[in-house]
């Protein structure tokens, strides 16, 4: 999963983006957060949005007292540390997600950036990696083996120079200890190998790390060093790669770049076989699988939006389709997750979103009903189970569903606005109009722009003013 840039995530995601951007410059930060970590959920190897992330992390704790200021940083043994740390060592993605979520009350936090940089190291992210490292180390400047993990992986991307200047760092510093006097004579055995094989190829590819076995994969190399656009060179690629597989079926990285290949090509159809023939073998990590199908499917989708004709008159018509049909499949893939792993209540939540947003009320409240159980979903899963509730105008059920998601939140965010909404839209429609315009007012008060809350206080007042008269 090589990190990517601005111009090489979807639209959606590049517009999500710049929109917490926006956020950002317009110190709305705890919002810009928001956004940046639903990105990041999509695009987990979208770098210049988790810099962003980071930048704005470190903005929101600018204005905080010199007390709360010292208490950052600390590595801590938290509940949400030990949690990242249980996930970092088979769903390395899920880690990076919670290692975020505590990153973004204490971007200083040492436990955090080392979960990150390990989780970001065994999806391939060495510069996600990078970062959390460097911040880390800033923090806890004594960790030989973190300025040592540091080191060797700024060498692989290639900033020799300041992979240097850290070892040589170690070696002034700690002169005597045996694992910083080993590491900086391999680094010194090893640098010019490492920068004259990396001179040659694209700083993307995973495999530039490893040494060159024979001619054959030489060539293979320097084809992937190339910007892979032309058919010939994929095709050429793909062929020797299907070669490998033959001779070691059971390799998921062969198996994983060959599927990439085929994605290149857009030839989905083929890259979702490969895909297949991982996932029934067991290969790879569950989270990596997943986010391979999560990959193909995009980009078959991205795909399929872009040969819509802007002008033509059905285009918002066959977005809609291709959009639902992207849900049916994203639905189709959490169920098999589901039934491999039935007690996973982050998978149950991400179903009821989907059985939520393609209608299927009854199915969303059996996930929703199981997923209160997580600890990060309680809240979220009750707002939710609200809305079914009402949808099927269950209006008492629903309240109080809602009431209780309302209770959770601490913060007045977009979330609780949501959810007051929704509430009041019930008492709308159980004829209290005094309670709702009492909770429209609370928004009001708050964020005039939230949804039709400024029209409808309006009206309100409006109306009372004409009986006055």
């Amino acid at each position: 999963m090589p990190e990517k840039s601005i111009k090489e995530v979807s639209r959606s995601d590049r517009e999500l983006y710049e929109k917490g951007m926006a956020a950002y410059k317009k110190e709305n930060l705890d919002y810009a957060i928001t956004i940046f970590n639903q990105v990041l959920k999509n695009d987990p190897d979208f770098f210049d949005c988790r810099q962003a992330l980071r930048a704005t992390q470190f903005r929101k704790i600018e204005a905080k007292s010199g007390f709360f200021k010292k208490m950052f940083g600390v590595a801590g043994k938290s509940p949400a540390i030990a949690r990242a740390q249980i996930a970092a060592r088979s769903q390395p993605l899920e880690a990076m997600r919670q290692a975020e979520q505590i990153l973004n009350d204490d971007p200083n936090n040492v436990a955090a950036h080392k979960i990150l940089a390990e989780a970001a190291l065994k999806v391939d992210l060495p510069k996600t990696a990078a970062l959390s490292m460097e911040i880390a180390r800033k923090n806890a400047p004594k960790d030989i083996h973190l300025a040592m993990d540091l080191a060797r992986t700024l060498a692989e991307l290639r900033d020799i120079k300041k992979a240097e200047a850290i070892y040589n760092e170690l070696a002034r510093n700690f002169p005597t200890n045996t694992d910083v006097i080993q590491a900086v004579k391999d680094f010194a055995a090893n640098r010019t190998l490492i920068e004259g094989k990396y001179e040659k190829f694209s700083e993307k590819d995973a495999s530039f790390r490893e040494a060159l076995k024979d001619e054959e994969e030489a060539v293979a190399l320097e084809q992937r060093g190339r910007t892979v656009q032309d058919e010939d060179t994929l095709s050429e690629r793909i062929t020797h790669n299907l070669k490998a597989i033959e001779r070691e079926p059971g390799s998921f990285k062969l198996l994983r770049e060959t599927a990439e290949l085929y994605l290149l090509k857009k030839d989905f159809e083929e890259a979702l076989k490969l895909a297949e023939i991982i996932r029934s073998k067991g290969l790879g990590e569950d989270a990596g699988v997943e986010q391979l199908f999560s990959d193909i499917q995009s980009k078959k989708i991205e795909h399929q939006m872009a040969d819509i004709a802007e002008d033509d008159p059905e285009a918002e018509s066959k977005k809609a389709a291709v959009l639902q049909q992207k849900d049916q499949y994203d639905l189709q893939q959490l169920e098999v997750r589901s039934s491999k792993h039935p007690n996973d209540l982050e998978v149950r939540y991400q179903i009821g979103r989907l059985q939520f947003k393609l209608g299927n009320h009854s199915e969303a409240i059996k996930q929703f009903q199981r997923s209160q159980g997580h600890p990060h979903r309680k809240g979220a899963s009750m707002g939710y189970l609200g809305k079914c509730f009402a949808k099927k105008k269950m209006w008492d059920l629903a309240k109080r569903s809602l009431e209780g998601a309302i209770a959770e939140k601490l913060s007045f965010d977009d979330e609780k606005k949501d959810l007051l909404y929704e509430l009041a839209l019930i008492h709308e429609q159980t004829g209290k109009q005094e309670e709702a315009f009492e909770i429209y007012k609370s928004i009001f008060e708050v964020d005039i722009g939230f949804r039709d809350v400024d029209a409808k206080v309006t009206a309100y007042y409006e109306a009372q003013a004409q009986e006055a008269e």
